[in-house]
């Protein structure tokens, strides 16, 4: 995705980053000019925060859907062990009353 409208200027960690980027771009690319460059590191940071906010939001969906999966086990646990008990007094009763 590329963005060629900067609506604002993103927060970079610290200014030695935000030049670190700019001197590796000016180095690839040493005929463009600087705000080019700038719009191709501001660029960058909104598609790796927008990568970053999918993948935080993916994490807390698997976490939900962890959750949901310990309740379902835990429910069906207890099912398993009442059916196996309704089936040993199934078989009590008529080994009881077969005499």
């Amino acid at each position: 995705m590329v963005l060629l409208s900067l609506p604002s200027f993103p927060s970079f960690p610290s200014l030695f980053v935000f030049f670190l980027l700019l001197s590796c771009l000016h180095a690839t690319y040493p005929n463009n000019n600087t705000s080019l460059q700038v719009a191709r590191v501001t660029n960058y940071h909104i598609c790796t925060q927008e990568l970053l906010s999918e993948i935080k939001a993916t994490l807390r969906f698997l976490d939900a859907l962890e959750s949901e999966y310990k309740v379902v086990s835990t429910k069906t646990g207890e099912l398993h062990r009442a059916c196996e008990a309704l089936v040993q007094e199934k078989v009590r009763l008529e080994t009881t009353f077969a005499c």
